[in-house]
């Protein structure tokens, strides 16, 4: 009994590669449904933290590289929707202005930052 436990625990052979790609994205597009309703409900500082669920969920089924790819679709994923525009507030829209520190340095703003002021 204790054997065949074992057994289904520590596989030999992995799952299918395009399997654990569709994971991944699947993982990554769960946490960032799950992040953004939190985000409405909490302060949001804990957020980043959901974003390694998915990373170690395909780390100990499909292994390190894998894993790796997660981890970089995860950080963007996270970047991308968790991440305010430098200079940006949840209260406000500092930054958003015409001379605003981020417009003025870059030349002009990028499209998330005009995303961002436009709400």
């Amino acid at each position: 009994m204790r054997e065949r436990l074992l057994s289904l625990l520590l596989r030999t052979k992995r799952p299918p590669l395009a399997v654990g790609i569709i994971c991944g994205a699947l993982c990554i597009a769960a946490e960032v449904l799950l992040s953004l309703f939190l985000e409405r409900l909490t302060s949001g500082d804990f957020l980043g933290g959901i974003y390694l669920l998915g990373v170690l969920l395909v780390s100990v089924v499909w292994g390190l590289g894998l894993g790796l790819g997660t981890l970089v679709g995860s950080a963007v994923a996270f970047n991308y929707f968790n991440l305010r525009p430098r200079g940006a507030s949840r209260t406000g829209r500092a930054g958003c202005g015409p001379r605003s520190r981020s417009s003025f340095s870059w030349g002009s703003r990028s499209a998330r930052s005009r995303r961002w002021c436009a709400h």
